[in-house]
């Protein structure tokens, strides 16, 4: 088997399917490639017949590896979108969910419409993405991230100074 992008997606693909740890092995091979060349994924198929450098080829077998026994993408590429807003995730917190914007679009709808100071205590805070979305959209808010975990602390604080 070349070391090409099409035969590289089409060796993926394949492994992915017959592990079926994945619900949609086309994408996260795509996904994973594009992650490892550092391109988006209408490259891949712009250029098909480009070879993988060695370095990336096993780069992109050891991750497709990974995710053929089930590890999340969000881990394997270590970030993960939330609210418009990409994060830093490691697997010492839990993956945002898409279902957890609707928190953070209920404390928004919910919370008193006034200038003067507002607290909010997000407790476990993981990866930082609600305290963070939710002052991304209230600067003013006094927001208190707190989390038992050393490391879920520092993913928070990584997060806190991109955005």
């Amino acid at each position: 088997m070349g070391n090409s992008i099409q035969s590289q997606l089409l060796w993926a693909k394949t492994l992915l399917k017959s592990q079926k740890n994945s619900l949609t092995p086309d994408l996260d091979a795509e996904v994973l490639l594009s992650f490892v060349l550092k391109k988006n994924r209408s490259y891949l198929y712009t250029w098909p017949d480009v070879f993988l450098s060695d370095s990336d080829l096993f780069h992109y077998r050891q991750i497709i590896t990974r995710r053929s026994h089930g590890e999340p993408i969000a881990y394997l590429t270590g970030s993960r979108e939330f609210w418009s807003l990409e994060f830093f995730v490691t697997p010492d917190v839990l993956i945002p969910r898409p279902e957890t914007e609707l928190l953070v679009q209920a404390v928004l709808d919910h919370s008193p419409q006034t200038h003067s100071p507002f607290y909010i205590a997000d407790f476990g805070t993981g990866s930082g993405v609600i305290a963070i979305a939710l002052a991304k959209e209230n600067p003013q808010w006094k927001i208190f991230a707190m989390d038992q975990s050393h490391q879920a602390l520092l993913t928070a604080s990584q997060n806190i100074q991109r955005h």
